[in-house]
């Protein structure tokens, strides 16, 4: 059987915000059960990955700040339905009461009718890999790193004839470096678009821009007019200024990684 769902129900079926929106960028939509001044939301239908990415475009089509990048909106959905309670292949245009929200689901065949779903929806495997590498990397990491350097450099011990406090630093940071950008990598391939919207995507961007350059940056160091701190600890005035750059840059990538990280988790 399949069930074309043609309109939204009236005040009652929208694509819901939230925490699904929001915090796992998962999207479906929501039939008010109880009444206008008492809401009571469960899932009419959850969506499929061809109707996940029709949701993403309705939004990416509206500019960055707009209401809809925070709140619930009513929107015309037609789409298959097989009885499993995914809608397939939706296309989704917003509406308001004026232009047709009147609450009628009407079928080519079938019914309208969903199995009880809840408000559990499956997070995708990318989503996942993305939480995961961006805790490891700019929740602990990174910002181990930058402390391990900071509080290990008047060590005198070496790891072969590398001083200790850099070779933890050097190993550390390689590996939160790949981290980061795996993690990158895989929310590009989770959304597909909507990109770089909302202030978490925003300084998440900033954030990984900053922290891919940072181990380019650090190979400046060999150039011959900056050079290494001589035996007695002196410093050419352009190895001062790229260690401010250096070190100024990785503190403020870990600071806003670190923020990014909380904003990602809870908002």
């Amino acid at each position: 059987m399949v069930a074309m769902l043609s309109r939204t129900l009236l005040h009652t079926l929208s694509i819901v915000s939230g925490m699904y929106l929001n915090v796992a960028e998962v999207f479906f939509l929501a039939e008010n059960k109880g009444s206008a001044s008492k809401a009571d939301y469960r899932i009419k239908f959850k969506l499929d990955g061809a109707s996940h990415e029709s949701a993403l475009r309705l939004i990416d089509s509206y500019p960055k700040g707009h209401v809809h990048d925070a709140l619930p909106f009513k929107v015309t959905a037609t789409g298959s339905h097989d009885g499993s309670g995914y809608l397939q292949s939706a296309v989704f245009h917003s509406c308001t009461a004026a232009t047709g929200c009147d609450g009628v689901c009407t079928v080519a065949s079938g019914t309208c009718d969903t199995p009880e779903l809840g408000f559990e929806l499956p997070l995708d495997g990318l989503l996942v890999a993305h939480v995961v590498c961006m805790l490891l990397s700019w929740g602990f990491l990174l910002p181990f790193g930058v402390l391990w350097a900071r509080h290990m450099r008047t060590s005198s011990k070496k790891l072969g004839s590398v001083p200790v406090w850099f070779a933890g630093h050097r190993l550390i940071q390689s590996c939160g470096w790949l981290l980061q950008l795996m993690g990158f990598a895989f929310i590009l391939a989770f959304k597909k678009a909507s990109h770089f919207r909302l202030t978490h995507e925003v300084i998440g961007l900033a954030v990984v821009i900053i922290g891919t350059l940072q181990p380019l940056n650090a190979q400046f160091r060999h150039l011959p007019f900056i050079g290494h701190p001589q035996a007695d600890g002196t410093r050419t005035p352009a190895r001062k200024a790229w260690e401010f750059l250096h070190k100024g840059m990785g503190y403020m990538a870990v600071m806003l990684g670190v923020v990014n990280v909380i904003l990602g988790l809870f908002w």
